[in-house]
């Protein structure tokens, strides 16, 4: 009985859950793409000037950390929410605590690998740091240094 009254709940809430990280992808990557160097955010001085970023001034925040930060790389955020969303919606279950470290573990190598690769290999006059953003300076210097030993 107690079944029959929750799982199509448990179901719609699922759903709900999905359509809301879903929205926040989208928000966080028009937030990205609309991004702008002269808006008023961290890295830049206030002012009176309007902001251009199509999310506003959180949109305008959240792009200017992401790529002061990461670079191009912050990219991946938006379809990491979204990725989310739909192992939410698919009702797996949590993995356990071990499975769930090494996966944290690996997007945070993912990050700084494709952030350290970006700074190497691209140019981008548009971001205030490399190609990469600040994470991608140090891991690209590193790589860069560690590379040059071997030749």
């Amino acid at each position: 009985m107690f079944e029959a009254f929750f799982v199509p709940r448990i179901r719609g809430l699922r759903e709900a859950a999905f359509w809301v990280l879903a929205g926040l992808s989208l928000i966080l990557l028009l937030a990205l793409l609309s991004y702008s160097p002269t808006d008023p955010a961290f890295s830049v001085a206030g002012g009176d000037d309007a902001v251009t970023n199509r999310m506003g001034p959180a949109g305008a925040w959240f792009a200017d950390i992401g790529f002061l930060l990461f670079g191009a790389s912050a990219y991946l955020f938006p379809i990491l929410v979204l990725i989310a969303g739909v192992f939410l919606f698919r009702g797996d279950d949590l993995p356990e605590r071990r499975p769930a470290i090494w996966r944290g573990a690996g997007f945070l190598l993912v990050i700084a690998t494709s952030s350290g690769l970006a700074t190497l290999h691209f140019q981008s006059p548009q971001l205030r740091e490399t190609a990469g953003g600040i994470l991608g300076r140090i891991v690209g210097n590193g790589l860069e240094y560690a590379l040059g030993l071997l030749g």
